[in-house]
This record gives C-alpha cells, sequence and structure tokens, in this order.
C-alpha cells in the first residue's frame, strides 16, 4: 500500500469548525486516505494540541 506524509496543518484545519479550509481539507484526507495510508510522526497529536490551544484559544478540554 502506498503511503502518505500528513502534516500537522492539515489535520488541525481538517478539526477546526467554521474555518474556511475545513471542508477542503477534510475532504483531500478522505479522498487521500482511500487510496494511501496516511503517516504521522508521534509528536503530532502533541502538535495538534498545541496548536488547538494555545494559538486558536479553544479550551484546553475541547482541544485534547
Amino acid at each position: 500500500m502506498l503511503r502518505k506524509m500528513i502534516d500537522t496543518n492539515l489535520l488541525v484545519y481538517a478539526l477546526m469548525e467554521g474555518y474556511p479550509a475545513t471542508a477542503v481539507c477534510d475532504e483531500f484526507l478522505r479522498r487521500v486516505s482511500e487510496k494511501k495510508l496516511l503517516i504521522t510522526t508521534p509528536l503530532t497529536p502533541f502538535e495538534i494540541f498545541y496548536v488547538l490551544w494555545r494559538i486558536y484559544g479553544l479550551n484546553r478540554k475541547r482541544a485534547f
């Protein structure tokens, strides 16, 4: 199976509600995941949490 490395920003944008790029990023992830195995680094969940919490100001519990 082909593999595709996914950047944290793409995942963050797909997770956010009401962000202009959310629909496009979500659709891209769905399309690519049908054909390829999506991979990240072990640090990606921590990066996503940090960006949602500290950069975008989401409540810590909601960001987690």
